[in-house]
């Protein structure tokens, strides 16, 4: 470059004694050159950028392994990811749910969070190593509905209300009949029993006691009876035949140790009027059986957690060891799982890095997070 320098330099102060046509093609010559070297200055970058992010495939997709699943479509470049809740959409339509619903509503407290593939494909001559990436968020907004989920209580004549949304209920009332526990449901309004709750949080246990008197069981004597069984030091306690025969008939006109209760749940939403209609069968005496724990939560390659509300942030992604390995002529796919703290919606890009520096950077996606409330620590929940 110097000897150019010095060459023109040399050049420029002899061109005065050069006549007016060959100055101006002088002229010239230089221009072109100068242009010559700036263009390969400033573009040969951009084009081996160019021919780098040719040889790379990038794209993201919905991943499996969380609960409830995650549906995918892609909506002009945008990749629009979102819950498959089945439950929600049929509390939407009012129902009907029930206990046995909710057990299967899809989602569990612990294992949430959506799971991304990020997935690469080399065809170039060189490996590659993706060495850092990161989540461009152009904007997170909460996502507020409400989800009323029925849920068995340990102690007898007991329903518990959970609310896995992200906006208390309001004005909640439930009117219902008592039937046997085999029955078939029927909804038939308007409904013998009422029973204003109030406000739900996160949960509201709901005792039916005096409803289940109100049909007529002996309530002091299944007291009686229950004292007796917590009493007992043995490891089963069980009631005499005469003790039996008394539960039965403290039990009329149920023909069991079971009731469901069949109605509706009224309750506002943000001011707006909902209701959905249930069934939900309880134990009448001391002697309910527990749900199971929900599994761990499962470990991924890659996690990252994203904000519940805000605009233009940024979220580092910990890959794996060193890094993800690309070679020549591969496909490869690692795993992102995104969370967040409560349910909400977000829209970003993810950003790769290379060991080399190119950037691989995927196209807009519109990712909606559920986090059920029950997920929520419990020092966080306002009393109800």
């Amino acid at each position: 470059m110097s000897t150019v320098t010095e060459t023109l330099e040399k050049a420029v102060g002899r061109a005065g004694f050069y006549p007016r046509w060959a100055q101006a093609l002088f002229a010239a010559t230089v221009a072109s050159v100068l242009a010559s070297i700036l263009l390969f200055a400033f573009g040969a970058p951009g084009a081996e950028e160019r021919r780098f992010l040719e040889n790379i495939g990038f794209d993201v997709s919905v991943g499996t392994g969380s609960h409830p699943a995650y549906v995918q479509e892609r909506r002009g470049e945008t990749v629009t990811i979102i819950p498959d809740l089945p439950y929600v959409r049929r509390l939407d339509r009012g129902g009907p749910i029930s206990i046995e619903s909710s057990r299967g509503r899809g989602w569990s407290v612990t294992d949430y969070p959506p799971v991304l593939n990020l997935n690469l494909t080399n065809n170039g001559t060189a490996t590659i190593f993706v060495t850092q990436a990161w989540l461009e968020v152009e904007r997170s907004v909460p996502e507020r509905r409400p989800i009323l989920v029925l849920w068995p209580y340990d102690e007898a004549r007991r329903l518990e209300l959970q609310h896995e949304g992200w906006r208390d209920l309001r004005a909640v009332i439930l009117e219902f009949d008592l039937v046997r526990a085999r029955s078939r449901v029927v909804f038939r309004p308007p409904y013998r029993h009422r029973i204003v709750v109030g406000r739900v949080h996160s949960h509201r246990t709901v005792d039916l006691t005096r409803a289940v008197e109100r049909e007529g069981v002996d309530m002091p004597t299944i007291d009686r009876l229950e004292r007796k069984l917590r009493g007992s030091s043995s490891s089963f306690p069980s009631l005499s035949p005469a003790q039996e025969r008394a539960l039965r008939l403290a039990l009329k006109p149920f023909s069991e140790e079971y009731a469901m209760a069949v109605g509706e749940i009224r309750y506002r939403d943000d001011g707006l009027p909902r209701r959905a209609r249930f069934s939900a069968s309880f134990g009448l005496v001391e002697d309910s059986p527990r749900f199971p724990a929900p599994p761990p939560p499962v470990d991924f390659v890659a996690q990252t957690q994203l904000k519940a509300e805000g605009r233009r942030y940024e979220r580092a992604v910990q890959l794996a060891g060193e890094g993800e390995v690309l070679k020549p002529g591969t496909v490869g796919r690692f795993v992102l799982s995104a969370s967040a703290e409560s349910s909400s919606r977000h829209r970003f890009r993810i950003r790769l890095r290379t060991n080399d520096g190119h950037e691989l950077v995927s196209s807009p996606v519109e990712l909606s997070i559920f986090v059920p409330r029950a997920h929520e620590a419990p020092e966080l929940a306002p009393p109800p």
